[in-house]
Parts: C-alpha cells; sequence; structure tokens
C-alpha cells in the first residue's frame, strides 16, 4: 500500500485512487464526480401534494427516524406543520446510541 503522500486522489471529491473501481480522467478527476447529475427537484407544493394525499388512511405518512436533528424535524414537520398522522419507525441495528434512543422517545411524545 503506497503512504497517504503518494495516493492519487480526485481532484473534485478526494476519493482516493485504492476506492473499487475509480478511474481518473486526464484532469484528475473521478468517473463519480464526472458522471455526477443534480438530481431534479419537483418543488415544495408537489411535496405537500405528494405528502398530503393519503391523508385519511390510518397512517398518512412513515418517517423514518434516528434520533438526530434532521429526521426529529421531519417528524416535527409532518406532525405539526402538516398535521399528517405519522408511523415514526427505527431500526435498531445494534449501534443505536442511548442518547439517540432518549431523543426518539422525547420527539415521539411531543
Amino acid at each position: 500500500m503506497k503512504t497517504t503522500d503518494t495516493v492519487r486522489r480526485c481532484s473534485t471529491c478526494i476519493l482516493p485512487e485504492s476506492y473499487p473501481g475509480i478511474q481518473f480522467n486526464e484532469k484528475g478527476e473521478c468517473h463519480l464526480c464526472t458522471g455526477y447529475q443534480k438530481p431534479a427537484t419537483k418543488g415544495e407544493d408537489a411535496l405537500h401534494r405528494l405528502l398530503t394525499s393519503r391523508k385519511g388512511s390510518r397512517y398518512d405518512c412513515l418517517v423514518t427516524l434516528s434520533g438526530g436533528r434532521d429526521s426529529s424535524y421531519v417528524l416535527y414537520y409532518a406532525v405539526k406543520v402538516l398535521g399528517l398522522n405519522t408511523l415514526a419507525l427505527n431500526y435498531d441495528n445494534g449501534f443505536r446510541h442511548p442518547q439517540a434512543l432518549a431523543n426518539m422517545k422525547t420527539a415521539c411524545e411531543r
């Protein structure tokens, strides 16, 4: 294995040449960066239509909850802002931090 001083890296994302299947162009950019296409967004109105389209079912939506800020905010937004009857889901893969569990319990109670 080469030392970190001599490892070739992508000039954009800095992935190393040891990354499986990586290819570089003449500018030193990897194929993942040169082939990247920004995903198209449909906008907030489309999101609201999608999220409210099942309103009235047993659950209007499912929110995967990790106990972190992002998923806790999504849960808040679905319940408090959109008024959706939301099922919160978390999978314990054995690596869940006790603080994350406490955060999830607090978020669901509120």
